[in-house]
């Protein structure tokens, strides 16, 4: 029985003869778009590198499309979805197959304590066909407050991957590119994924990214950094010493100039030039200077 739900999830007629039998509706603003496609399901699987051992945490898990497969594949499947309709059907059919080793956990990601998570267990990874709404705020999420993940693979918007693997000069270059970087390798496994795999279909293509926890990540203040990344971005026509010189506590522009001279060899450098190990200099010294 449990195999033949695992197969029907991929079903859209079946999707929307469940949403009907139960009154459920698909809320856009929780950007529930279920993958359809189960070979790309079983490519997602593959990329996570998937052990018994492992306890994964799942972030808008829907109907189930990946949660009982991954279930079958690992020790424990921690799962939070926001929607209420969407948990007790979860709730339901775990109880129906006799999944003991799923938790549905009801409520916002982006706003339960990673407390309440750990209330289930310690997750060593995530695997996630991501809400579309919420992908980037949930994959900086987990990076910041659950270092017990050490490996983060799911389904994103192709412009999000775009996004956190632009390198500098790129057009996509940003804030959110430096910072993710320097907290883990990002790799796009797939990049181009049609609308057509998912129901309902999208307004935009998709990617599968997969990032590893960087070692380097426990070397520097996180705090620090992500001030003096988003100082740096904060107006792109700015040169990166003027920028920096707008932030607390680092005025001194002869002082600035100097150490961006020192670094970088062009005083007049801007942030989308800099790549993250230029970041993460920059912090451990901003840092030193503040403790001196």
């Amino acid at each position: 029985m449990r195999k033949g739900y695992e197969q029907l999830v991929f079903n859209p007629s079946y999707i929307t003869e469940i949403l009907k039998a139960r009154s459920l509706s698909l809320n856009k603003k929780y950007g529930q778009n279920f993958l359809v496609n189960r070979a790309i399901a079983e490519r997602v699987f593959a990329y996570a590198n998937l052990r018994k051992h492992n306890t994964l945490l799942e972030i808008g898990p829907g109907i189930g499309t990946l949660t009982f497969s991954l279930a079958e594949r690992v020790k424990k499947v921690i799962a939070v979805e926001i929607d209420g309709g969407f948990s007790r059907l979860l709730t339901e059919k775990i109880d129906e197959l006799g999944q003991k080793n799923v938790r549905i956990i009801w409520g916002d990601f982006l706003k339960l304590t990673s407390a309440r998570i750990f209330e289930h267990g310690t997750p060593d990874k995530v695997v996630s066909n991501f809400p579309y709404s919420v992908c980037l705020k949930a994959i900086v999420r987990c990076l910041e407050e659950y270092p017990c993940v050490g490996e983060i693979v799911g389904m994103v918007q192709k412009e999000i991957a775009q996004r956190v693997c632009a390198v500098p000069g790129d057009k996509n270059y940003s804030a959110v590119s430096v910072y993710v970087q320097a907290l883990a390798r990002v790799h796009v496994m797939e990049k181009n994924i049609a609308p057509g795999n998912f129901f309902p279909a999208p307004e935009v293509a998709s990617a599968i990214l997969r990032l590893s926890r960087s070692r380097e990540c426990a070397s520097f203040n996180r705090e620090v950094l992500k001030l003096v990344i988003k100082t740096s971005f904060s107006n792109r026509r700015k040169s990166l010493v003027n920028n920096l010189c707008a932030m607390k506590g680092f005025s001194d522009k002869k002082t600035v100039r100097s150490i961006v001279s020192a670094h970088f060899h062009d005083v007049d450098i801007r942030a989308e030039r800099v790549a993250v190990e230029g970041f993460i200099r920059l912090a451990r010294l901003i840092e030193d200077l503040n403790t001196r």
